[in-house]
């Protein structure tokens, strides 16, 4: 097969989550004896090495574009950036391609939220941004009212001219469908396809020795993963004389770092550590527990990394596709969203208990493999196939 995958133009660990899965899955197929080549709607700073041959997708390349899918016989496109599309002008170039659009996160028609536009008021040192950032927030209900409009009109085409659909979970369909309340929507146009997981091995459960007591969050700093939640949980756990031994890890960047820096002090905090951006795979080694407080979801990366090596997970239940990931009591703990109380609960459990982290941790582990690069590369490429035989 020819497969074009719009994406981002880099390699990892110049990317996000999502370009990053469709960097390995592009890497399995092409293993697989498969051509893969790269579509990009905007330029990189650090171009990908590993697509040998790429088109950049904007309306001046119009006669490029056609020539590329053209020479290079290009019979699937997978693309995460269909809400970035243009859909009238790439309908003109993709002519005789199966189209897959793919969704990488819980469908959602996004508003701007007030409390990062704040954030950006406040952390701004330029008074021309910081008047600009007041009156975003001042005509914020209009301003999202229109934005939200123009959200909808990029699902619904995205629906009318793939030809797939493709969800983490078939648990976000009735999430799609209520976002476009008047559009009928088949079920046989979506097929839902899990994340991988993206470390090479899991961690050996036999080394489970090695662990030390930390409790450990990966993560940007954002409105969505409601950090100070994070932290008045921790506050409360050291306060517990019990745990005086375990500490809280912190890696993950943000220009609000300092804000939560001094939150952290204000709580009388002393056990906690903000690493900022770092590879996370030697705190995961090290940690025996997971926090996850996040207002919503996709299918995280990091909770699928922290199972993978052996990192008990702690998560509120924000996001439908939870509970195909961890099974609770067993493989991590679910907890009711916004039930701060059952949250601490279940990590004093945890923490006072040894035995029940590492039988969690080998069951996480092993239910990872459900997950494996193996597992999922063959469900693309049965679906690509599927496509090109129907």
């Amino acid at each position: 097969m020819n497969i074009l995958f719009i994406s981002f133009d880099a390699d990892p660990p110049n990317m996000g989550g999502t370009a990053t899965i469709v960097n390995i899955i592009a890497r399995y197929l092409a293993n697989k004896g498969h051509q893969v080549f790269l579509g990009y709607l905007s330029p990189s700073n650090t171009p990908s090495t590993f697509f040998k041959k790429k088109i950049y997708i904007c309306k001046a390349n119009k006669q490029k574009i056609k020539k590329f899918f053209c020479q290079n016989k290009i019979e699937i496109v997978y693309n995460v950036c269909g809400q970035d599309i243009d859909w009238e002008f790439y309908n003109e170039i993709r002519e005789g391609t199966k189209e897959i659009v793919a969704y990488h996160g819980r469908p959602h028609i996004s508003s701007w939220a007030i409390e990062s536009l704040w954030n950006m008021f406040l952390t701004s040192k330029d008074p021309i941004r910081k008047l600009h950032k007041l009156l975003w927030i001042i005509c914020s209900p209009i301003t999202n009212y229109f934005h939200r409009q123009k959200e909808k009109s990029k699902f619904i085409n995205m629906y009318k001219f793939a030809d797939k659909i493709m969800l983490l979970s078939m648990n976000y369909l009735p999430v799609y469908q209520k976002m476009l309340p008047h559009y009928l929507l088949s079920p046989q146009k979506f097929v839902a396809i899990p994340n991988p997981i993206v470390f090479n091995e899991c961690f050996p459960i036999k080394d489970y020795e090695l662990k030390e007591k930390r409790v450990l969050v990966v993560s940007n700093i954002s409105h969505a993963k409601r950090v100070e939640l994070m932290l008045k949980i921790w506050s409360k756990i050291e306060k517990d004389t019990r745990f005086k031994d375990w500490t809280f890890d912190f890696v993950g960047d943000s220009i609000v770092l300092n804000k939560y820096k001094l939150l952290s002090k204000k709580l009388g905090i002393t056990r906690l550590t903000f690493y900022g951006k770092q590879n996370p795979l030697e705190y995961y080694r090290r940690a025996s527990v997971f926090l996850m407080t996040s207002r919503t979801e996709g299918w995280p990366r990091v909770l699928m990394e922290s199972m993978q090596m052996g990192v008990v997970p702690i998560v509120y239940n924000s996001f439908e596709a939870l509970e195909e990931i961890i099974e609770d009591g067993k493989t991590g703990f679910i907890i009711d969203n916004n039930d701060e109380k059952q949250f601490i609960e279940k990590l004093k459990l945890l923490l006072a208990d040894k035995d029940l982290r590492k039988q969690m941790a080998g069951n996480a582990i092993h239910s990872c493999k459900r997950f494996t690069l193996d597992v999922i590369g063959e469900k693309y490429e049965k679906l690509f196939l599927s496509l090109l035989n129907h």
